[in-house]
Order: structure tokens, then C-alpha cells, then sequence
């Protein structure tokens, strides 16, 4: 079972984000929804068009139950697969696997005997930190 962070959140998100960690089999987000009333049915409506779930209910409160229901199920499913499937069935739902661009190295090392060299700095001080 996946555990998900996928929670009601005031405001918009400027961007949507979908992070898998399948190590721990979790999964975390930020997403927009859109939220309305069928006319026909009378129904709340709460649509994920990233993710193409939904849910609904007589009320907002019932139609946020189901949402999670479906985003449950989702987020279990997806971790069911294998890395590559589970990237194809983002890539589907129109998502991209975002890559490092810009990569910093350093020249910096530390000796044989436990000596840090070439490190760009002008002075350095010793600190201790408790764990």
C-alpha cells in the first residue's frame, strides 16, 4: 500500500509535482484541481485533469471522500510497477520525468590523512554539532 500525501491545500499550486519514491513506497504531490456542480445530476464534481481522477457526491464533502478513494488507488497502483511502467503511465497522463541540467563539481578532497584540500573558502573554523 502507498502512502500518499495528497491533501487539501488553500490556494493554487504554481506548479504541479508528482514525486515516486519506490523505496519507501510513498508517493507525494501538489496538483490542481477543478471543482463544479452538474447541472443534469446536481452532483459536486472534483476533477484532477493531471491525473484524469475524479470524484463526486451529493456533497463537497462526499465528493473530497471519493476523490482520496481514487487517489488511493491510483498511488497503489503505481507503485505496484515497475519503475519503467510506472514512468510510461505518467508520460501517458501527459507528465515528464524532470533531469538535473546543470551539474556542480568541485575540486575539493580530503587527503589520505583526513585533510580537506582545495577547498574555496577563505578561513576555516572548527565546529562541533550534536546528533
Amino acid at each position: 500500500m502507498a502512502a500518499s500525501s495528497f491533501e487539501k491545500i488553500p490556494g493554487v499550486p504554481s506548479e504541479e509535482i508528482f514525486r515516486i519514491n519506490f523505496n519507501k513506497k510513498s508517493i507525494s504531490g501538489t496538483v490542481r484541481a477543478l471543482n463544479f456542480i452538474d447541472n443534469d445530476t446536481k452532483q459536486h464534481v472534483i476533477y484532477i485533469p493531471s491525473l484524469e481522477l475524479s470524484g463526486y457526491g451529493d456533497t463537497l464533502l462526499k465528493a473530497e471522500e471519493l476523490l482520496r478513494t481514487s487517489i488511493h488507488y491510483f498511488c497503489d497502483f503505481l507503485i505496484s510497477l515497475s519503475k519503467d511502467k510506472a514512468k510510461k503511465e505518467l508520460t501517458a497522463l501527459g507528465w515528464n520525468q524532470k533531469q538535473l541540467k546543470n551539474k556542480e563539481y568541485s575540486k575539493a578532497y580530503v587527503d589520505a590523512s583526513g585533510i580537506l584540500k582545495n577547498f574555496n573558502a577563505v578561513s576555516v573554523r572548527e565546529a562541533a554539532f550534536a546528533l
